[in-house]
């Protein structure tokens, strides 16, 4: 399965989130690892492609003071 990932979002690195501790997430089935500044959020979606395909996709984020950490797998192999 091809899977391609996309980072979303963006987070300013503050003070404050620069001084946690990060922690690195595995995600063996998907074949990456992901560090973020708490336990991420993961949810279901979509993902629309430049042709206007949609894919299954799955979003990893963490929200810590007005800062949004995401991380995006699209299955860019899905063929309804």
């Amino acid at each position: 399965m091809r899977m391609i990932a996309f980072v979303l979002g963006a987070a300013t690195l503050s003070s404050s989130a620069v001084a946690q501790s990060w922690q690195e997430y595995a995600y063996p089935d998907y074949a990456f690892s992901v560090a973020f500044p708490a336990s991420p959020k993961v949810e279901d979606t979509t993902y629309q492609l430049a042709n206007g395909r949609s894919v299954p996709a799955r979003v990893y984020s963490v929200t810590q003071n007005e800062e949004v950490f995401k991380f995006t797998v699209a299955d860019l192999e899905y063929r309804p």
